[in-house]
């Protein structure tokens, strides 16, 4: 059920590791340290946007795709100056530039890196989870819900009187397009309304997708 509603679910077996450290405390109460990891070496002068990164929806930049997958340790696939990236995502920053960064360690790599958000292409979550090597500094909890204060809103205008006309005046809709995209096929729809309900359609090959159930991309 939660295939539908999630952009990706994180191997049950990896949880399930999990699950006896997690419940240790209720027989013996072991104070966990609050820095358990040390912070990813990025530039100090740079402003962390995990908290608030929500209000960049509508740029196309796919934040909440990222978000997700470092909340649950997961890696992300995604596009970048022509090449297939696979990488442990860590940190979004915001350079003095106004370019949103993410700092992530690409698998094969040595080093931690900076990647434009910008130029990302098509950034999904995998199903493969990672080791943290440094803290994540992204919201806990993972997918961010959707605040109704960070959602464009139409403000009615002032009544004013109705004039007659002989012919009747084309009107043309007002208000954001919520762009979902399917976690089966990564297929985008746009939607009028905030609605993640996907209608019937083919995957890449000509089947019949299972995805019934979209999450927001972004608004637009």
């Amino acid at each position: 059920m939660l295939r539908h509603q999630l952009p990706q679910l994180p191997p049950i077996d990896s949880m399930l590791e999990g699950v006896p450290a997690s419940l240790q405390w209720i027989d013996t109460p072991v104070p966990i340290p609050a820095a358990a990891l040390p912070r990813a070496p990025i530039p100090g002068d740079l402003e962390s946007i995990a908290p608030a990164g929500i209000r960049y929806w509508g740029r196309g930049l796919g934040l909440e795709a990222i978000r997700f997958a470092g909340s649950n340790r997961l890696l992300i696939r995604f596009t970048y100056h022509g090449r297939d990236r696979l990488v442990e995502p860590y940190s979004l920053r915001q350079a003095g530039t106004g370019n949103i960064l993410l700092y992530a360690w690409e698998v094969g790599g040595t080093h931690i890196k900076a990647f434009n958000t910008a130029e990302i292409r098509n950034a999904r979550p995998t199903d493969q989870p990672f080791t943290p090597r440094y803290r994540i500094e992204f919201v806990s909890g993972g997918f961010a819900p959707i605040l109704p204060s960070a959602i464009p809103q139409r403000h009615a205008a002032a009544p004013t009187r109705r004039l007659r006309t002989t012919t009747s005046p084309r009107t043309h809709r007002v208000g954001p397009t919520y762009v979902f995209r399917c976690p089966a096929c990564s297929k985008e729809f746009r939607h009028t309304s905030n609605n993640a309900t996907l209608r019937r359609h083919k995957a890449p090959g000509g089947r019949t997708c299972s995805g019934r159930r979209g999450y927001l991309d972004r608004v637009s």
